[in-house]
Formats: C-alpha cells, structure tokens, sequence
C-alpha cells in the first residue's frame, strides 16, 4: 500500500501512518502487554483528534492486519471514508 500513499501524497493529500506499539519506532517496555485493542484505541483517538483539527473527508485503508484495524476503526468511530 505505501505506493498507493506516495501516489495520494503527491497529489495534495496529508498521509499519515500511525507508529503502533511493537512497529516502528515505539518502544514498549513490555511487548507482552500490547493488545490489538490497544491499536483500535489509539487509532480511534488519532482518528478523532484528526477529524476535530481538519473537516477534510478521511479515509482509512490498510493491508491484512491493518485492513482490520481500518476497518474496526472506521465502524468504531464511523469515519470510514465513504460520504453518503
């Protein structure tokens, strides 16, 4: 998917990707604890704190394990990207 990023990137549009505990550059202290609702709530937060800075339409995607964070968020908070 970072292709498809780089493309919208280019094209004008902010792409953000959350630094996840025990991906990237978080350090979690005990990697045990983290739990995949660990990332739907940070995610829910991220989502949310963006859609109060910046009435821009959203749109989540990711690939595998990430499709399903996108997709668990998206009905969380119901900014799925799609505007009916």
């Amino acid at each position: 998917l970072w292709p498809a990023a780089a493309v919208a990137a280019g094209d004008g549009v902010d792409v953000l990707a959350p630094d996840l505990p025990l991906y990237g550059d978080t350090v979690e202290p005990d990697p045990s604890r983290v739990r995949y609702d660990d990332w739907v709530d940070l995610v829910c937060d991220l989502v949310r704190a963006e859609r109060a800075a910046d009435p821009r339409p959203l749109v989540l995607f990711g690939a595998s394990m990430g499709g399903m964070l996108a997709y668990e968020v998206a009905a969380r908070t119901g900014f799925g990207g799609l505007e009916r």
